[in-house]
Protein backbone atom coordinates (compact mmCIF):
# COMPACT_ATOMS: atom_id res chain seq x y z
CA UNK A 1 0.00 0.00 0.00
CA UNK A 2 1.01 3.86 -0.39
CA UNK A 3 -0.14 6.60 2.02
CA UNK A 4 -0.25 10.55 0.45
CA UNK A 5 -0.71 13.10 2.30
CA UNK A 6 -4.26 15.09 2.01
CA UNK A 7 -1.90 18.56 1.56
CA UNK A 8 0.67 17.68 -0.39
CA UNK A 9 -1.32 17.99 -3.79
CA UNK A 10 -0.48 18.79 -7.13
CA UNK A 11 -3.41 21.27 -8.01
CA UNK A 12 -6.49 22.35 -5.72
CA UNK A 13 -9.28 24.85 -6.65
CA UNK A 14 -11.24 26.01 -4.05
CA UNK A 15 -9.39 25.98 -0.17
CA UNK A 16 -8.49 28.98 1.00
CA UNK A 17 -4.92 26.93 2.43
CA UNK A 18 -3.98 24.36 4.80
CA UNK A 19 -5.32 23.81 7.28
CA UNK A 20 -3.73 22.75 10.55
CA UNK A 21 -5.18 19.55 12.89
CA UNK A 22 -3.19 18.13 15.65
CA UNK A 23 -5.25 15.13 14.78
CA UNK A 24 -4.02 14.65 11.51
CA UNK A 25 -1.42 12.15 9.95
CA UNK A 26 1.04 15.25 9.20
CA UNK A 27 -0.43 17.86 11.69
CA UNK A 28 -2.23 19.49 8.38
CA UNK A 29 -4.84 18.49 6.13
CA UNK A 30 -6.78 19.85 2.91
CA UNK A 31 -9.71 22.10 4.38
CA UNK A 32 -10.33 25.24 4.98
CA UNK A 33 -13.26 25.69 2.59
CA UNK A 34 -12.98 23.24 -0.12
CA UNK A 35 -15.73 21.21 -1.43
CA UNK A 36 -17.99 24.06 -0.66
CA UNK A 37 -18.61 24.50 -4.34
CA UNK A 38 -19.26 22.24 -6.87
CA UNK A 39 -16.60 23.60 -9.26
CA UNK A 40 -13.98 22.63 -6.40
CA UNK A 41 -11.31 19.80 -6.81
CA UNK A 42 -8.23 18.25 -6.11
CA UNK A 43 -5.10 16.19 -8.09
CA UNK A 44 -2.63 14.56 -6.39
CA UNK A 45 0.37 12.49 -8.37
CA UNK A 46 0.95 9.74 -6.62
CA UNK A 47 3.59 6.50 -7.86
CA UNK A 48 2.17 3.19 -7.67
CA UNK A 49 5.64 1.58 -8.56
CA UNK A 50 6.62 -0.30 -5.16
CA UNK A 51 2.97 -1.86 -5.27
CA UNK A 52 3.90 -3.70 -8.37
CA UNK A 53 6.12 -7.01 -8.81
CA UNK A 54 8.18 -6.55 -11.45
CA UNK A 55 6.50 -9.20 -13.71
CA UNK A 56 2.75 -7.17 -13.17
CA UNK A 57 1.16 -4.71 -15.35
CA UNK A 58 -1.67 -4.03 -13.76
CA UNK A 59 -3.39 -4.78 -10.29
CA UNK A 60 -7.14 -3.85 -8.96
CA UNK A 61 -6.34 -1.05 -6.58
CA UNK A 62 -8.84 0.45 -4.47
CA UNK A 63 -8.60 4.24 -2.47
CA UNK A 64 -9.67 4.41 1.03
CA UNK A 65 -9.79 8.01 1.97
CA UNK A 66 -9.60 9.50 5.83
CA UNK A 67 -11.60 12.56 6.08
CA UNK A 68 -14.04 14.54 8.78
CA UNK A 69 -16.97 16.40 7.56
CA UNK A 70 -19.07 18.80 9.63
CA UNK A 71 -22.30 19.40 7.68
CA UNK A 72 -25.43 17.40 7.61
CA UNK A 73 -25.95 15.26 4.97
CA UNK A 74 -23.33 13.57 2.45
CA UNK A 75 -20.93 14.59 0.46
CA UNK A 76 -20.36 13.50 -3.21
CA UNK A 77 -17.27 13.24 -5.20
CA UNK A 78 -16.42 11.81 -8.42
CA UNK A 79 -13.09 10.01 -8.16
CA UNK A 80 -10.80 9.92 -11.68
CA UNK A 81 -7.71 8.35 -12.24
CA UNK A 82 -6.18 10.38 -15.25
CA UNK A 83 -9.07 11.59 -16.15
CA UNK A 84 -11.53 8.37 -16.19
CA UNK A 85 -14.34 8.48 -14.31
CA UNK A 86 -13.87 5.65 -11.73
CA UNK A 87 -17.85 3.57 -11.16
CA UNK A 88 -21.16 5.56 -11.32
CA UNK A 89 -21.34 9.01 -10.36
CA UNK A 90 -20.68 9.95 -7.60
CA UNK A 91 -17.81 7.73 -7.32
CA UNK A 92 -17.71 8.72 -3.27
CA UNK A 93 -20.18 9.34 -0.79
CA UNK A 94 -19.12 10.80 2.33
CA UNK A 95 -21.61 10.71 5.31
CA UNK A 96 -20.74 13.52 8.11
CA UNK A 97 -18.57 12.63 11.05
CA UNK A 98 -19.57 14.65 13.69
CA UNK A 99 -16.81 17.29 13.26
CA UNK A 100 -13.76 19.00 10.94
CA UNK A 101 -11.45 16.63 12.74
CA UNK A 102 -10.38 18.65 15.95
CA UNK A 103 -10.35 14.96 17.41
CA UNK A 104 -9.88 10.93 16.77
CA UNK A 105 -13.40 10.19 16.62
CA UNK A 106 -14.06 13.18 13.83
CA UNK A 107 -12.44 11.29 11.03
CA UNK A 108 -13.40 8.31 9.19
CA UNK A 109 -12.69 6.33 6.02
CA UNK A 110 -14.67 5.75 2.84
CA UNK A 111 -13.31 3.73 0.01
CA UNK A 112 -13.87 3.38 -3.50
CA UNK A 113 -12.46 0.11 -6.10
CA UNK A 114 -10.20 2.15 -8.70
CA UNK A 115 -10.42 -0.92 -10.94
CA UNK A 116 -7.16 -2.68 -12.78
CA UNK A 117 -4.62 0.48 -12.35
CA UNK A 118 -1.34 0.58 -14.69
CA UNK A 119 2.63 0.31 -12.90
CA UNK A 120 4.09 3.78 -13.00
CA UNK A 121 2.84 7.34 -11.85
CA UNK A 122 -1.09 8.42 -12.28
CA UNK A 123 -3.51 11.77 -11.38
CA UNK A 124 -5.99 11.21 -9.13
CA UNK A 125 -8.43 13.60 -8.89
CA UNK A 126 -11.30 14.33 -6.06
CA UNK A 127 -14.52 16.69 -7.86
CA UNK A 128 -16.95 17.78 -5.83
CA UNK A 129 -20.58 17.21 -7.24
CA UNK A 130 -22.52 19.54 -5.49
CA UNK A 131 -22.32 22.80 -3.56
CA UNK A 132 -22.23 22.16 0.81
CA UNK A 133 -19.62 19.63 0.38
CA UNK A 134 -16.99 21.28 2.34
CA UNK A 135 -15.03 18.12 3.83
CA UNK A 136 -11.24 18.21 5.15
CA UNK A 137 -9.17 15.02 3.86
CA UNK A 138 -5.91 14.12 5.88
CA UNK A 139 -5.03 11.58 3.25
CA UNK A 140 -5.60 8.58 1.33
CA UNK A 141 -3.89 5.01 1.04
CA UNK A 142 -3.83 3.12 -2.43
CA UNK A 143 -3.74 -0.59 -1.83
CA UNK A 144 -4.41 -3.99 -3.27
CA UNK A 145 -6.74 -6.97 -2.79
CA UNK A 146 -3.99 -7.54 0.19
CA UNK A 147 -4.14 -4.25 1.73
CA UNK A 148 -6.16 -4.26 4.79
CA UNK A 149 -6.92 -1.13 6.75
CA UNK A 150 -5.00 -0.67 10.11
CA UNK A 151 -6.75 -1.04 13.40
CA UNK A 152 -5.47 2.09 15.00
CA UNK A 153 -4.59 4.42 12.63
CA UNK A 154 -2.79 6.74 15.40
CA UNK A 155 0.23 4.50 14.27
CA UNK A 156 0.80 6.31 11.34
CA UNK A 157 -0.12 9.78 12.87
CA UNK A 158 3.08 11.32 14.08
CA UNK A 159 2.93 12.86 17.37
CA UNK A 160 3.80 16.48 18.08
CA UNK A 161 7.17 15.89 19.94
CA UNK A 162 7.96 13.84 16.43
CA UNK A 163 7.24 16.88 14.39
CA UNK A 164 9.12 19.35 16.89
CA UNK A 165 12.41 16.81 16.78
CA UNK A 166 11.22 16.84 13.14
CA UNK A 167 11.39 20.71 12.45
CA UNK A 168 14.41 21.17 15.08
CA UNK A 169 16.68 18.31 12.76
CA UNK A 170 15.54 20.29 10.10
CA UNK A 171 16.58 23.61 11.63
CA UNK A 172 20.02 22.00 12.48
CA UNK A 173 20.97 21.26 9.26
CA UNK A 174 20.00 24.84 7.61
CA UNK A 175 22.10 26.03 10.47
CA UNK A 176 25.17 23.45 9.53
CA UNK A 177 24.87 25.16 5.90
CA UNK A 178 25.39 28.09 6.70
CA UNK A 179 27.98 27.95 9.50
CA UNK A 180 30.21 25.53 7.55
CA UNK A 181 30.91 27.02 4.43
CA UNK A 182 31.26 30.44 6.40
CA UNK A 183 34.52 28.81 8.12
CA UNK A 184 35.76 27.45 5.28
CA UNK A 185 36.33 30.59 3.83
CA UNK A 186 37.67 31.93 7.14
CA UNK A 187 40.03 28.89 6.95
CA UNK A 188 41.34 30.06 3.31
CA UNK A 189 41.90 32.83 4.83
CA UNK A 190 43.96 32.54 7.26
Amino acid sequence: YIWHEGEFYAIQFGSAGLDTKRTASGGQCLGSGWGAKSEHYVEYRVNLNPLFPRTVPTKAMTLYARYARKNEGNAYFDVLVDGRLVGPTPSLTLPPTGGLGENEREWAFASVPLGDVSKGEHIIRLQSRTDSNQINIDGFFIGDAEFRMPRDFNVFVRTQEERDLEQIRRTEERIQRLVIPKQERQAALV
